[in-house]
């Protein structure tokens, strides 16, 4: 994997981009470097070997490459701001994801049991499943849903509602 030594030399972090400090081939100095792929992320092709840019600007802006999961602070894969970057486990970076596709409810963390038809709450911490109990309407259910997100994770929480700030 190349390093420090090698990447800084051929790029720069301009804000939340990355630019290209010399031309060579069919790039131009001064130019933003890298693609948006759809899955959200930039990337830069270096030597053949495709990178992320949030990992790019970490390792140029610290030195070193991250030692862990970099995660996007607003949830904005193609923000890569050195401010809105942190490092995360991998169970970290799950916490914050965004409503699955296939969800019927509308809600993270909510799902409709048409048994008792109500909406059912559960989280997912440390891997195990935890009952959150069953409402009568599914902003309820996401409510409680809320609540237990932030408890359990805290500043890697994303709740269905936005957190009044205090």
């Amino acid at each position: 994997m190349l390093g420090y030594k090698e990447i800084s030399p051929l790029l720069e972090v301009v804000g939340n981009h990355l630019h290209w400090k010399t031309s060579s081939g069919g790039r131009i100095a001064g130019r933003r470097a890298g693609c948006l792929k759809n899955n959200g992320y930039i990337t830069v092709m270096l030597l053949g070997k495709f990178y992320q840019a949030h990992r790019l600007i970490w390792l140029l802006t610290y030195g070193v490459w991250p030692p862990s999961h970099v995660d996007h602070i607003n949830g904005d894969r193609s923000d890569n701001r050195i401010s809105n970057l942190r490092l995360c486990s991998q169970l970290q970076n799950n916490q914050n994801k965004s409503l699955a596709t296939n969800n019927k409810s509308g809600f993270k963390g909510v799902f409709y049991r048409a048994h008792s038809r109500k909406y059912q709450a559960l989280i997912t911490v440390n891997g195990i499943q935890k009952y959150l109990g069953r409402y009568e309407r599914a902003e309820d259910a996401a409510r409680v849903y809320d609540a237990a997100c932030i408890e359990f994770f805290g500043a890697y929480a994303k709740p269905n509602f936005p957190v009044n700030a205090s």
